[in-house]
């Protein structure tokens, strides 16, 4: 009698250890995969054929005493001929920011590349103060 409860506590006991090892592998799957791909589908980019960008970074980082978040983008220029560029960021949430490119000079070299640091205005009556976007629209566009 004892033997056949310590048997069926032992194949309780083993069935719940397998069960509960199951559910954790089902329920670390790749949900931050899956969050990064629909952060790809929800990046736009609207480049001229002069212009390519090379990299596109957001971060928070102090502005005027108060942690920002900013957007910092490298566009380079792949033609022959100087070129000058306006860039437009847009959030789906609402903010956008912008600037020329490049800020002072008349135009980026050819084959220059050029970085420049934007910071988001974000309203906190509408977004928390850690808001991160779900995704961009980056225009760029040749004048």
């Amino acid at each position: 009698m004892i033997k056949i409860k310590f048997k069926t506590f032992m194949m309780i006991a083993f069935a719940v250890t397998i069960g509960s090892l199951f559910y954790s592998c089902v329920s670390t799957s790749s949900h931050p995969q899956k969050d990064m791909d629909q952060m790809k589908d929800n990046i736009v980019y609207d480049l001229p054929e002069s212009a390519s960008v090379s990299k596109v970074s957001y971060f928070y980082e102090d502005y005027k005493g108060n942690p920002t978040l900013h957007f910092e983008v490298d566009i380079k220029n792949i033609t022959q001929v100087a070129h000058r560029y306006r860039l437009n960021i847009l959030l789906p949430q609402g903010p956008a920011v912008g600037g020329m490119y490049p800020r002072k000079k008349k135009a980026i070299e050819p084959g220059e590349t050029l970085t420049r640091k934007f910071p988001v205005y974000i309203d906190s009556k509408k977004l928390p103060s850690n808001f991160m976007p779900t995704g961009f629209t980056l225009v760029v566009k040749e004048l």
